[in-house]
């Protein structure tokens, strides 16, 4: 069983009585400048960290900044670790959301990048259907990534989920609940590198992308995401957080995590698609615009290096036993 960093915990469960768990993540300070700007050749990547819904009535668009955004409570629904909770889900809740309550952790969701401290050697992430919950009601949905660094990537050799800035990416393209529950919707996950000529190889691609598929989840696999989340959402009552306000919920789509390649002077993409279409891997390179009526949610970040953790000056008692 994975040891967790579990300072300060509160649970809630699927249960007639409902109890509480405050998940304790640590996280790396504010400061540390990622290696470059978004790198072109990755169309599906935007500039833009705002929030755009799709699959609304009346087909166009809405936007909602991140700033807005990034003052929502985020939760990862997971099944309970301890003795005799196999078939009890368990609310986690992320730190670094909320002012009155972070001890001294930073924010750690972007729309755009996910930053990779260059003393960390290894990350790991798995697929999420990321639910937005206003006062307990479902209303929009989203294809998302738990990212971890593992315990024996941690010098404590605990799990931390947000270990700072940049380290919890969020869909930038949204899509309504009753969308997700399309007989073929599910959530696919893709890595993006650009090609490169090498001095003995002229390639007409060169400085295009290139796709790889991750692991992702099927639409049986959403069936049971679903299936899991609804029976969850049926126990909250007006004691739980959930009652009010805005929320979003990450519930993994499969139980497996996938190593991200290991790290490059060179940046990458990764990518998660919640669709209903055919080919998944087609909407990569089609026009956002198209992307966009077909009510597909889109997570795409630029995964790029930076500074180690351990040899920054801002780093805090918080966040020192993952790097030292």
């Amino acid at each position: 069983m994975t040891r967790q960093n579990n300072n300060g915990l509160l649970r809630w469960r699927t249960t007639t009585r409902t109890t509480a768990t405050l998940f304790s993540f640590s996280c790396l300070c504010a400061l540390l400048i990622p290696s470059g700007v978004v790198v072109s050749g990755f169309g599906i990547l935007s500039s833009s960290s705002d929030i755009q819904i799709v699959g609304l009535p009346g087909g166009g668009p809405q936007s909602l900044p991140l700033s807005y955004v990034q003052r929502f409570q985020r939760w990862s629904m997971e099944k309970g670790e301890e003795e005799g909770d196999d078939n009890e889900m368990t609310l986690k809740k992320l730190k670094g959301l909320d002012s009155d309550d972070d001890d001294g952790f930073v924010n750690p969701t972007s729309t755009t990048e996910l930053w990779w401290p260059s003393d960390i050697e290894d990350l790991e992430v798995r697929p999420t259907l990321d639910v937005l919950v206003q006062s307990g009601i479902p209303v929009y949905a989203s294809g998302g990534l738990h990212v971890r660094v593992p315990p024996k990537a941690a010098a404590d050799g605990m799990e931390w989920r947000n270990y700072g800035m940049n380290s919890q990416p969020l869909a930038r393209q949204w899509t309504t609940f009753g969308f997700a529950v399309e007989p073929e919707f599910r959530v696919e996950t893709f890595l993006g590198s650009i090609l490169q000529n090498d001095d003995n190889n002229v390639d007409d691609n060169e400085g295009k992308a290139k796709w790889t598929a991750l692991k992702s989840s099927t639409a049986d696999d959403m069936k049971q995401t679903l299936g899991s989340f609804a029976e969850f959402l049926s126990s909250v009552d007006e004691d739980s957080p959930l009652s009010s306000g805005f929320h979003v919920i990450s519930i993994p789509t499969v139980p497996e995590w996938s190593d991200l390649p290991q790290k490059s002077s060179s940046p990458f993409a990764l990518v998660a698609l919640a669709t209903a279409e055919p080919d998944a891997k087609e909407l990569l390179t089609m026009d956002s615009d198209l992307v966009a009526m077909t009510a597909t949610s889109i997570l795409a970040v630029q995964v790029s290096q930076i500074e180690a953790g351990a040899k920054s000056e801002y780093i805090t008692d918080t966040y020192k036993p993952l790097y030292l």
